[in-house]
């Protein structure tokens, strides 16, 4: 029983040891990916932006420059690895947006209350043109910083966009693309 408490006490240590000394965030290698759905079994569909600009606050440790930090980013260098599917999604669904520069700010960091490696970035998101508050849960594994969340479309009347998505990519999507993405923001800490 004491090896056991014992093995234990030494990895929390660890942990907290790992997350107390992890002071800051290593912001150039930050790494923004999104995943959207098609086909009625949700098959996942997933890229990046080739343009996105960051503005990170300043702070010691990476709770402080976490907070009020901002991405800009440009929909229209939407990458999926594949020209047509860029042109497709382009095209199709960002250039029907009002305003093509999504913007996230995190308006608040939140630690859980008994796992120092886990907690919820609350963030401001906007979209063509509408902004709305929302919140992602982060973990941290490693050196790594993990943070997702998910995006209704239709919460910022995007729905001519979709239909606009669905009729470029009917015939390639089986005429359903779902109307919601998921996200994740990967940073290094150091």
């Amino acid at each position: 029983m004491f090896v056991k408490k014992f093995c234990f006490g030494v990895m929390l240590a660890s942990s907290i040891f790992m997350v107390a000394n992890a002071k800051n965030l290593d912001t150039t290698k930050t790494k923004v990916t999104w995943t959207a759905y098609k086909f009625y079994d949700k098959t996942p569909v997933s890229g990046t932006f080739k343009d996105i600009k960051y503005t990170w606050s300043k702070g010691k440790e990476w709770q402080e420059t976490l907070k009020g930090a901002k991405a800009s980013i440009n929909a229209l260098s939407v990458d999926l690895n594949d020209e047509t599917k860029n042109e497709n999604v382009r095209d199709g669904f960002f250039k029907e947006f009002k305003n093509q520069n999504i913007v996230v700010v995190v308006d608040k960091v939140v630690p859980d209350s008994t796992d120092v490696n886990k907690g919820r970035l609350e963030v401001s998101i906007e979209l063509n043109g509408i902004k709305h508050p929302s919140w992602m849960p982060y973990s941290i594994s490693g050196n790594m910083l993990s943070a997702r969340g998910v995006v209704d479309f239709y919460d910022f009347a995007l729905g001519n966009a979709l239909n606009k998505l669905r009729k470029t990519c009917e015939y390639m999507h089986e005429g359903k693309t779902w109307g919601e993405a998921a996200f994740k923001v990967e940073i290094p800490l150091k």
